[in-house]
């Protein structure tokens, strides 16, 4: 491991002899013939340095990478459930008594109902939510409130 030209100096500089010349040429002499030295050690040192930092950059724009990737994935997944829900299927459900789709839509795992209920209109889906289980019908709310938020870019609370 090289060591910066700061601790090079200080290491060194105590060890000139106590015989020096007053006027210090012996120090300066010392110090004028490892000049170049020092900093070629500095420049390797921040050399090095340098390429730790871009080593542990590119690491992490990988890492970043990946993680797009997954969201990229996640994404599509979402995507082909809210398309799984057929306009027929939309029908279906729209023209079924509202605690009978409650009932219903309680047992359909939560994108598909939430596909189903952000095509109906807005008073079918609000009568079925009506009747449906608080906790399910929050659940499926929040879904449909985060759908909106997605599809409209972000906007809104």
């Amino acid at each position: 491991m090289r060591l910066p030209a700061a601790l090079i100096l200080a290491f060194c500089l105590p060890a000139v002899s106590v015989n020096a010349q007053p006027n210090g040429s012996l120090a300066q002499d010392y110090c004028a013939n490892i000049a170049q030295t020092a900093t070629d050690a500095r420049a390797a040192w921040q050399k090095a340095e340098l390429e730790k930092l871009r080593a542990d950059v590119t690491a992490k724009l990988q890492a970043l990478e990946a993680q797009q990737k997954v969201l990229e994935a996640w994404i599509a997944k979402r995507d082909a459930a809210l398309k799984s829900a057929g306009q027929d299927l939309v029908d279906i459900y729209a023209k079924m008594d509202p605690e009978a789709a409650a009932a219903q839509l309680a047992k359909v795992d939560a994108p598909t109902a939430t596909s189903i209920l952000r095509q109906m209109g807005p008073r079918g889906a609000g009568a079925i939510l009506a009747v449906m289980e608080p906790d399910h019908a929050a659940l499926l709310v929040r879904s449909i409130a985060a759908a909106s938020r997605v599809q409209s870019g972000g906007r809104g609370t």
